[in-house]
């Protein structure tokens, strides 16, 4: 596409050569050739100030809301976040290939890391990087589109409801999942009820020939079929009579699950590389998803057990102490955490949970917490070391051994006493709280990946 043409669909003026750009850019440290740059506003610093970094790196023009001095051709907003879902907007409907979207409470990310990886043993498949799932992410994402790409898998997050609604709306997919619903983000949502309407919105959005992927085992599956009106349903569990089954789920000594995949027509067996037994839900999803558009169950299987983990999340590590430390410090809700304390669970020796606060979790945030302490008594860990002042209500269910730490410093000090070779760390916590701090202290510079 060349400038004038955005400037026109923006109505809005642009200085410099009318060139040409493929793809977008929303750091300049992320810069590819011929680019474009959207110069985005940010707390700390002026996505505008890095116009001349972005020309250096290979950009081609820049949105901005101030021109810069720079020989880099630039159209000139007022906003340039709004620019851009409108770019992406209008960008999206140059392509007609199978688009999926998914959301959920818990398991979105993996899910979509599974589909896309599925997708790529059939075909060129896109799918947003990390968890770029928000307007800002989604719209970037949907820039790096091209002719090539044959599938494309889009992981939507939201806080609040009528997010899904609109991401729905730029994103334009014919399939869409829902990989479950849980009490995350009730700060913004109120009720686990509210959660499931928001969720919904993924369904209502689809055309009527979309398909609806819907979790047969989920408290609201009832309530998404009918969200899903006549239009095509795909159904998977593990509970529940449902389309896309599995049976036989095993772990292996590393703790990744073996099971056998079913559909309606063969079954196959599959083993993971993540571990965990609730990511067999998230490979469920995926293999719904893959199963919809005549992805063969070879395929399928491949996929699944190609994908590996995604950073801070459910990495095992062992120390050079040897101590197997769990990173899974990039986010926390009560269902994850409840999903992570059951794992640890499964490891011989002295189990340690160091837990950050759950955050955004409105007037039930304390219970849930306690929850948590109660929990992680129940299945034998041995310490619990608790950060932020809502973890302290899970310390003080857990008990005796329960320690409470207001400095993240001090918490890593007194942990490094404590573990050993014969030691398994859990590291968990809300995003914010950023645990993996402490994952970085105890693995130091001697380290290295076993899961």
């Amino acid at each position: 596409m060349k400038i004038s043409e955005i400037a026109a669909l923006l109505k809005v003026e642009y200085r410099g050569d009318d060139v040409e750009f493929e793809g977008a850019a929303i750091d300049s440290r992320q810069v590819e050739e011929n680019n474009l740059f959207i110069a985005l506003p940010g707390r700390q610093v002026d996505g505008n100030t890095f116009v001349s970094a972005a020309k250096a790196a290979g950009a081609s023009a820049a949105i901005v809301t101030a021109y810069q001095a720079c020989e880099l051709p630039q159209i000139l907003v007022k906003d340039s976040q709004k620019a851009l879902r409108q770019l992406a907007a209008d960008y999206r409907q140059k392509f007609h290939l199978p688009v999926v979207a998914i959301t959920g409470s818990c398991g979105k990310t993996t899910a979509k890391n599974m589909l896309a990886s599925i997708f790529r043993e059939a075909s060129s498949t896109l799918a947003n990087k990390g968890t770029y799932n928000n307007e800002l992410g989604v719209s970037w994402m949907l820039m790096g589109l091209r002719k090539y790409h044959e599938y494309a898998v889009f992981e939507l997050g939201a806080n609040h409801k009528g997010e899904i609604a609109d991401l729905v709306k730029l994103v334009k997919p014919c399939c869409a999942a829902v990989t479950m619903v849980a009490p995350v983000h009730l700060e913004g949502f109120g009720h686990v009820d509210d959660i499931a309407q928001a969720k919904s919105e993924i369904y209502e959005g689809l055309p009527s020939d979309g398909i609806a992927i819907i979790n047969a085992d989920d408290e609201y599956c009832d309530y998404f079929i009918k969200k899903a009106g006549n239009r095509r349903k795909i159904f998977f569990g593990k509970e529940k009579k449902a389309d896309v089954i599995v049976t036989d789920i095993v772990l292996s000594q590393q703790l990744q699950p073996q099971f056998v995949l079913h559909t309606p027509e063969a079954s196959i067996p599959v083993n993971m590389q993540l571990v965990g037994e609730h990511n067999v839900m998230n490979a469920l999803v995926a293999a719904a998803c893959a199963y919809a558009f005549g992805i063969t169950l070879a395929q399928i299987k491949k996929g699944i057990e190609a994908c590996k983990p995604e950073i801070k999340r459910l990495i095992v590590h062992q120390s050079k102490r040897g101590t197997v430390v769990i990173d899974d410090s990039y986010n926390a809700n009560p269902s994850s955490v409840a999903a992570a304390v059951k794992l640890l669970a499964k490891y011989s020796g002295k189990k340690i949970l160091v837990l950050g606060d759950m955050l955004e979790l409105g007037d039930r945030a304390v219970e849930m917490h306690r929850h948590i302490g109660r929990l992680a008594k129940e299945h034998q860990v041995n310490l619990f070391y608790g950060y932020g002042e809502l973890s302290k209500e899970a310390c003080l269910q857990f008990g005796e051994n329960g320690f409470h730490f207001s400095d993240q410093n001090t918490l890593i000090a007194n942990l490094t006493h404590q573990i050993d070779a014969q030691t398994t760390l859990l590291v968990k916590g809300s995003n914010s709280m950023k645990m993996w701090n402490v994952v970085e202290a105890i693995l130091g510079e001697s380290s290295c990946c076993t899961g």
